[in-house]
């Protein structure tokens, strides 16, 4: 039995690298500047920053909706199985109203630091929601190598998954993010 152990080890390493999940991250801030208007409310623009405080390149958000506009989540997936890839960098941006509106923003940092963004998404939440948009990466479940994957996911009104329905297909190829024609797939 001791000689298999290695091989086992092994095994469950690879199968917990691959399923991984994005985590809470307190690596990356969000500097907030206001702007006043002297007939509105004011806009926010907001940049993303390491924890030192550097800016880091991409388009900051503005949000001219600041009645409705409640915080930033950061979290990040390391690893994501994406050659030259270091980690994608995700921002939720939630809006209440009778609803939780969403607006994720997705950032892949490569290797060389430089940060290539991916097509926004968009969810909305509210009492009975089954569903929401998201990407799944090569190290994910239900990733496929060298593909980003733009998905809608199902749920069990218990919150589990009941089924992943792809939507689109992109991959990064000489730093370079393709949208590549799809074929609807549905897993249960």
């Amino acid at each position: 039995m001791k000689k298999y152990l290695p091989l086992f080890s092994l095994i469950f390493i690879l199968y917990i690298g691959r399923s991984q999940e994005f985590e809470r991250s307190t690596a990356y801030i969000i500097k907030k500047h206001e702007v006043n208007n002297q007939t509105a409310a004011p806009t926010f623009i907001l940049k993303l920053a390491d924890a030192q405080g550097n800016v880091i390149n991409v388009d900051p958000l503005i949000i001219s909706d600041t009645e409705l506009y409640e915080e930033v989540f950061i979290s990040r997936l390391k690893n994501p199985g994406l050659e030259g890839v270091q980690e994608i960098i995700k921002l939720e941006v939630e809006y209440y109203a009778c609803c939780a509106h969403v607006d994720a923003f997705y950032y892949m940092l490569k290797d060389d630091q430089t940060v290539v963004e991916i097509p926004q998404l968009q969810n909305v939440y509210c009492e009975g929601t089954t569903s929401d948009y998201q990407y799944i990466f090569p190290n994910q479940e239900f990733g496929v190598d060298g593909n980003i994957l733009k998905t809608k996911v199902g749920y069990t009104k218990d919150a589990t998954m009941k089924y992943v329905s792809l939507k689109e297909r992109y991959t990064f190829t000489n730093d370079i993010l393709i949208l590549n024609p799809t074929n609807a797939l549905t897993s249960n």
